[in-house]
């Protein structure tokens, strides 16, 4: 969910653009992405905790893939996460 698109609170939400967009992929940049991942993650209600965590870029494509299995209430929740809109660039 992005920042400003459910209509009920338009506050909710990743901020894409001006959080994620704006990293290189480098290093530094990467852990960046991976911190607001995680936190957005980790504000979901139901959400225990974030028992494995791994992700990469992809330099020549501009992409950002996390792999993460979630701990919720209701049991373990494996995701794939993919971020490409020209990231870093």
């Amino acid at each position: 969910l992005l920042k400003n698109e459910w209509w009920e609170d338009l506050e909710e939400g990743t901020d894409l653009f001006q959080n994620i967009l704006v990293q290189n992929l480098t290093q530094e940049g990467v852990n960046a992405i991976d911190i607001i991942v995680k936190d957005r993650i980790l504000s979901v209600k139901n959400v225990a905790t974030i028992k494995e965590f791994s992700s990469q870029v992809n330099k020549s494509a501009k992409t950002y893939t996390a792999v993460l299995t979630i701990e919720t209430i209701f049991g373990d929740l494996e995701k794939e996460v993919s971020l490409s809109a020209n990231l870093g660039g």
